[in-house]
């Protein structure tokens, strides 16, 4: 959108911003909200041009572009809360998997310990015959 407002105000000879906003009879607050709210003012920029001899066809290939994204991310909220809770879930799999490669981990790392730990004679099975008591 910033890009936009830049090149209008070049193609009109413009400098500022508020330029702009007093010309289409705006305060310069009033032009800023409705750029926020992406509600870019074509017709009334398109006119300018128009009674300034400025052609305006760059104007139209943006305005077809923003309508494109507006209507991709307005039509698709389902297709866009889907596409967060795949990525969602893919972020807690690989969390899941790197726990379970720890998991395996630790548990190798205690046999070993345990194997080396124990001394040599507790592993071996003595025939002692049994006293009575």
């Amino acid at each position: 959108m910033k890009k936009l407002i830049e090149i209008t105000k070049k193609k009109l000879g413009y400098r500022y911003d508020r330029e702009i906003a007093e010309a289409l009879n705006l305060t310069k607050s009033g032009f800023s909200q409705k750029i926020s709210r992406g509600d870019f003012p074509f017709s009334e920029i398109r006119q300018l041009l128009k009674n300034q001899n400025i052609e305006s066809d760059w104007l139209d290939e943006y305005e077809k572009e923003m309508n494109r994204t507006d209507t991709t991310t307005n039509l698709n909220p389902e297709v866009q809360l889907l596409k967060e809770k795949e990525r969602t879930i893919n972020i807690q799999q690989s969390y899941i998997e790197r726990l379970e490669k720890t998991i395996e981990r630790l548990e190798e790392d205690k046999k070993k310990r345990n194997q080396t730990n124990v001394p040599q004679w507790y592993n071996q099975t003595y025939n002692c015959p049994t006293s009575p008591v």
